[in-house]
């Protein structure tokens, strides 16, 4: 048999003096230490999470206004165009000229 295994065994008066006040009060710095980093890691979690949920917001509102600005181009797009100008010029007036413009030099 592999000795080695026979005294790694925790037998009841080893797990009394484990659990003893003297044996707690020893370790309670690590004990400190180990839910102080517990509540920093809970912690960075949490903030991580939150951090993701506003990018995700953020990148949904970006694409709302993108599609807004191209909604806004194209209506703009269409509405100077020679045909749609022509007809606003006709409701105050104005014809398009019969010939092509010219420059006038010295």
């Amino acid at each position: 048999m592999d000795t080695s295994r026979e005294g790694r065994k925790l037998s009841l008066p080893k797990l009394v003096d484990w659990l003893s006040p003297f044996s707690i009060t020893r370790n309670i710095p690590y004990l400190v230490l180990a839910f102080v980093l517990i509540v920093v890691y809970i912690s960075n979690s949490n903030k991580a999470i939150a951090i993701v949920k506003e990018h995700n917001r953020r990148l949904s509102e970006l694409k709302e206004e993108r599609w807004r600005h191209r909604d806004l181009q194209s209506r703009l797009m269409n509405l100077t165009t020679e045909k749609m100008m022509t007809e606003k010029s006709e409701r105050l007036g104005l014809k398009p000229l019969d010939k092509p413009a010219f420059e006038i030099k010295k």
